[in-house]
């Protein structure tokens, strides 16, 4: 796993909710290529954390993010998000394998925001 802050005067405009994905373009020898990953976090100073899972044999994602070094710029497209909480909610339940390992954990950590604004709250045991 390797987390990656992208940071900038252009991300201020991005609005991420918790389990958000962006699509980056990363070299892939001659070409540019897409590909998707997890937003961690997001803070309003303009900043996007990004963990990336490694794969083994690679591929032109681990190649980017391995080779990723301060100062490196990238295009990313804005924010997208299939699945989210909803902060009124009583419960949320959270389930996935390794892939959804950031989002969901992303998820589970807003929902425990929203649930320690509400009072009283319950926690299943």
């Amino acid at each position: 796993m390797r987390e990656l802050r992208l940071q900038g005067p252009e991300l201020a405009r991005l609005r991420c909710s918790p389990g958000a994905h962006v699509t980056v373009s990363v070299p892939d020898e001659a070409v540019t290529v897409r590909r998707v990953y997890s937003v961690w976090d997001s803070d309003p100073v303009a900043a996007l954390r990004l963990r990336i899972a490694l794969h083994d044999g690679g591929g032109p994602g681990c190649a980017w993010v391995l080779a990723a070094r301060p100062g490196d710029e990238v295009t990313l497209e804005p924010p997208r998000s299939k699945i989210t909480i909803d902060p009124r909610a009583a419960y949320n339940l959270f389930v996935g394998d390794e892939t959804g390992a950031v989002p969901l954990l992303a998820m589970h950590a807003a929902a425990g925001m929203f649930v320690a604004s509400r009072a009283p709250h319950r926690h299943l045991a």
